[in-house]
């Protein structure tokens, strides 16, 4: 029993670790769309530091930043990186529902999510169904609708 406890507060404090980066790291908030995009771009290999980004966001800003289109790629490394963060043992679903919720105002988003390689679509829908896992059903289901998936 003890070795378990052991286990799990290993795992915790991994979990942890993988969450706390320095501020410097993190790149701004984005004030256009090619900002968020060079930003998830710059991420896209540091999966960890890629949720740490997304997390960082002011999602109620990104109605204004997102005056164009995403690129797919953007959006297939948003899906990675949301998959990072639904991986983890305390997975923060209510942040990932709300930049989710966010993503799905960007203009044009259901032709974009089309556009998707198939891997990267089924990246997305593995996020949402991770929703569901994590006790979001029903916006799980709202975004799979708002998103095209």
């Amino acid at each position: 029993a003890e070795a378990a406890t052991m286990r799990k507060a290993e795992a915790l404090a991994a979990s942890a670790r993988e969450r706390v980066f320095d501020r410097a790291e993190v790149p701004p908030q984005p004030r256009t769309t090619y900002d968020f995009e060079k930003s998830v771009a710059s991420l896209r290999k540091t999966q960890a530091l890629l949720a740490a980004y997304l997390r960082s966001i002011d999602v109620k800003a990104l109605v204004k930043v997102f005056k164009r289109p995403l690129e797919a790629d953007t959006i297939a490394a948003v899906a990675a990186g949301l998959a990072h963060e639904m991986s983890l043992d305390a997975p923060d679903a209510s942040a990932a529902v709300v930049l989710l919720k966010g993503l799905a105002k960007a203009p044009k988003i259901k032709m974009t999510t089309m556009m998707l390689a198939r891997e990267d679509a089924d990246a997305m829908r593995a996020v949402l169904e991770s929703l569901k896992a994590a006790g979001k059903p029903k916006a799980a289901t709202e975004l799979k609708g708002k998103l095209g998936l």
